[in-house]
This record gives C-alpha cells, sequence and structure tokens, in this order.
C-alpha cells in the first residue's frame, strides 16, 4: 500500500510521558509520574487510506457503581466506572470459565474487578521501564492462558498455564509454567504487548525494534528477527512450544519464520475484527500512528524506521509499505498512541476500531469500511490513558493512570 505524505493535525499539549510514550534522543523513554496533565484542543487526528484487505500489594481495589449487566441503548456515549484502585494496568481479559472480567496488572498479578489476585506472577516478572506483565489471553478453548511478559534481565517471555478447572482455587497454578518462547532483549524498553488469538487461530505477538532510540539495534526494517515485529505463531499443535504458523510469509527464507508483520517501532496494543487488524504504533519524536493490516498470511512491512506514520525519516523514502489510517503529531502535542480495542457492542458500534494517546483524554473512532476517524467521548477528570481494551460484551474499556477501569455506554 502507497504512501502519501501529509499533514498532521493538532491535538493536545501535554507535560509528561509514561513509560510506554515516544522517546526523542534519550536512551529509554523514562516515565515522568509526577508531571501535571491537562488537555486541550478540538482537531481530528490526520486520515490517510484504508489499505486492502517483586512490589508490595496495592491497597484493594472496589468495584464501582457501573451496573455489571449489559448496557444496550444506543443513545450519546459515556464512560462508567466499573473499578478502581489498581496499579498500573496493562490489559483485561474474561475468565473462560465464568466470563468475568480480570484486569492485568504490570507488576505481575491478574486479579477480579474486586482486588481478588487469581493469579500472581511477581516472582518472576521484571518490572521498569517499558517492562512487566504486558498482556494475557485465554486459548480458544479456554484451556490454558497465554501470557506475555518481561522476565530474568528484561529478556521476551511467552508462557503458557493450565486454566483451573475449579475457579475457586485461582485462574492457574503458577508454578505451572510452560515456557513457550524466550529470547533476549537489548534495551529495557520497546517491549510490544499483546498477545492475541486471531480469526485464523493463530497466536499474534507484537514485538518492538528491541529500545533506545531510532532503531538504535536495526531491528525495525529486517524481517529476520523477531523484534519490531508481529509474530503468528502455531502455539496448539505442540502445547510445550511456540512455532511458527504454517503458512507464513517466511517459512522458504527470507526472514524469520515466526514473522508476519515487520516495521514496527513498538506495537502496544493490536486488535482484530475478524477482516483486519489494527495496529496502533508508538512513535519516535515526531508521529504517532494507526494502521489497517490485511488478515492475511503477509508479509506485510509498516515502514519503520523509514517511515514514522507519515513522516519520511530519511532523504528518500519508499512508499510500497502501508500507509497508516490516522496520525497524531507530537508538534500538536502527542506522545505515545493508546490502543486497540474493536468494540462489538452496542451494536451501533460495532466493528468499529477505538484509540487514544497518553497525553489526551480524546478518544477517536476508525470506520474500517471508510477509514473516516471521528471523535469519540472523551475520558472524564483528565486521567492518562494507558490502554483500551474490550469486555466479554464486546463494549470498549479505557484503563487509566489513576489505577480504573472505564467502561464505554450509551444510555
Amino acid at each position: 500500500m502507497h504512501r502519501t505524505v501529509r499533514h498532521c493535525v493538532t491535538i493536545v499539549a501535554l507535560v509528561g510521558l509514561f513509560a510506554l510514550a515516544a522517546c526523542g534522543d534519550d536512551p529509554v523513554d523514562a516515565p515522568d509520574p509526577a508531571s501535571d496533565t491537562t488537555s486541550a484542543g478540538t482537531s481530528p487526528p490526520a486520515v490517510g487510506p484504508v489499505p486492502g484487505s517483586p512490589s508490595p500489594a496495592p491497597a484493594a481495589p472496589s468495584p464501582s457503581g457501573g451496573s455489571s449487566a449489559t448496557p444496550t441503548a444506543s443513545g450519546p456515549p459515556a464512560w462508567e466506572e466499573l473499578a478502581t484502585g489498581f496499579t498500573a494496568l496493562s490489559a483485561t481479559m474474561v475468565d473462560p470459565r465464568t466470563d468475568d472480567l480480570l484486569v492485568v496488572e504490570l507488576e505481575g498479578r491478574i486479579a477480579g474487578l474486586d482486588g481478588t489476585v487469581v493469579l500472581d506472577l511477581t516472582d518472576r516478572v521484571t518490572v521498569g521501564s517499558e517492562q512487566g506483565l504486558l498482556d494475557a489471553t485465554p486459548s480458544p478453548d479456554g484451556t490454558r492462558l497465554i501470557v506475555h511478559y518481561s522476565g530474568d534481565g528484561g529478556r521476551t517471555v511467552l508462557s503458557s498455564f493450565a486454566v483451573s478447572d475449579d475457579p475457586s482455587t485461582g485462574l492457574a497454578d503458577a508454578a505451572a509454567e510452560t515456557r513457550l518462547l524466550t529470547f533476549e532483549q537489548p534495551a529495557s524498553n520497546h517491549n510490544g504487548g499483546s498477545v492475541v488469538f486471531g480469526p485464523d487461530g493463530w497466536l499474534y505477538l507484537a514485538l518492538g525494534d528491541g529500545g533506545q532510540a531510532n532503531d538504535a539495534f536495526g531491528n525495525g526494517a529486517d524481517p529476520g528477527t523477531p523484534l519490531g515485529a508481529i509474530l503468528r505463531l502455531d502455539v496448539t499443535s505442540d502445547p510445550a512450544v511456540a512455532v511458527p504458523a504454517p503458512d507464513n510469509p517466511f517459512l522458504d527464507g527470507g526472514g524469520d519464520p515466526m514473522v508476519w508483520a515487520h516495521g514496527l517501532r513498538n506495537p502496544w496494543r493490536i486488535a482484530t475484527d475478524g477482516q483486519r487488524w489494527f495496529v496502533a504504533d508508538v512513535g519516535q519524536d515526531a508521529v504517532e500512528e494507526v494502521s489497517i493490516v490485511p488478515a492475511t498470511p503477509g508479509p506485510h512491512d509498516l515502514g519503520w524506521p523509514e517511515w514514522e506514520g507519515d513522516f519520511c525519516r530519511v532523504d528518500v523514502c519508499e512508499d510500497d509499505s502501508i500507509q497508516p489510517v490516522a496520525t497524531l503529531s507530537h508538534t500538536d502535542g502527542a506522545c505515545s498512541v493508546i490502543g486497540a480495542a474493536v468494540a462489538d457492542a452496542p451494536a451501533v458500534d460495532r466493528g468499529r476500531f477505538f484509540f487514544t494517546d497518553l497525553c489526551d483524554t480524546r478518544v477517536w473512532q476508525v470506520d474500517p469500511a471508510t477509514g473516516t476517524v471521528t471523535e469519540d467521548v472523551a475520558l472524564p477528570d483528565e486521567v492518562r490513558p494507558l490502554a483500551l481494551d474490550t469486555d466479554g460484551q464486546g463494549h470498549v474499556l479505557a484503563l487509566t493512570s489513576d489505577g480504573r477501569v472505564l467502561r464505554r455506554v450509551r444510555s
């Protein structure tokens, strides 16, 4: 898909970055949790075409006043609070046995909305910079839990646990871990994050380019490395190991056989609607980007480090990589794009992709059929969004820097 350079439009100017934020010349994206934040501005992101088809335990969180019933109305959207009191939320998942919503904390815990810890991996998760327990998802049949975390020395670890038959005993036995895939990381930042089962049954693992800044290790454009890439893995044929999906694009050479898409800087969150993938890739110091990638075997090139969103970083850029459907400019205040959620409910929002930015409270939605980007209801209370996700019914969730889980509803 060809790129066309466009002007990025204004979002908000804010001070301070979370550990996931884009970095300039500094070797590591350092968090600044004490910084104050404000928001302003009304302009939407720039729009492009749609491509072809161990720490102390926190105070106990508490469920909030939001109803646990499935909201089905189609009135104006709003955010309701489901729970609060968590520490450094990274993702959510649905308990495959009970359909209860669970939260994933960077420190290494998975817990219910009432704060009950159902799996504790803090004894093996490295936390700091952009490291931690990055995501977790049940297998399609609900019998296994797949987790992605930073292990000893910051290495990438993809592991599996058998889901307990009895919910009263927790989600899984932390002592019964099967490591499916592990490899070294050259730096503490740009670890990626998402683990998602696709409509084809394969597991997609999003990984950053190895860290520091300006693709320091040369991984972004190299399909021969699993870094700076989205891996497409078979974790079901042999439950003891992750292997490349059988129709991956580089099985016969030309790249790492696990790689499905490359040219990525730090894809913190990805999501799918069953027909395509939405990839929110954190920028360097110019542009944040959201891209739509066809749900085909690939390969797919998203352009980093030659391209940063729609910004050409070299003298002459090739135009054969996937162009973003939306961009956010750092000159106008963006710092770290936050995704990724495809709504399945309520029906009026079905199929829409939602994203935001760490340095903004506004949320945008993308219509994948047209590529139209529109501004949605903003997050409340000037909070920093850390991730967007969906609950078991497909409603969009926002995980915030003050430890809350919010759900987007319509009255």
